[in-house]
């Protein structure tokens, strides 16, 4: 009886945690799943040192170079000329 009664208590709880995500999902308080083409890609990342990387990044089809080191976030916006 007593494994009935804690089967049916995490049953329960599983129950009202997925009524809870529902219902928070319906008000838009969480955040929807992404689904379609990303708006943001990696195009290449590099290394600089252990600490400060270098990342060329592509936002709705623009580039953008991203520096990143301890601390500190550099963005610049990338022009490309042939």
């Amino acid at each position: 009886m007593e494994l009935i009664e804690q089967l049916s208590a995490v049953a329960g709880v599983l129950a009202l945690l997925g009524a809870m995500v529902w219902v928070l999902q319906r008000k838009r308080l969480l955040a929807p799943r992404v689904r379609g083409p990303r708006e943001l890609e990696v195009v290449d990342r590099i290394a600089l040192g252990p600490q400060h990387t270098l990342a060329l990044v592509r936002v709705k089809g623009g580039l953008v170079l991203v520096g990143t080191g301890p601390g500190v976030c550099e963005i610049r916006n990338v022009e490309i000329t042939s």
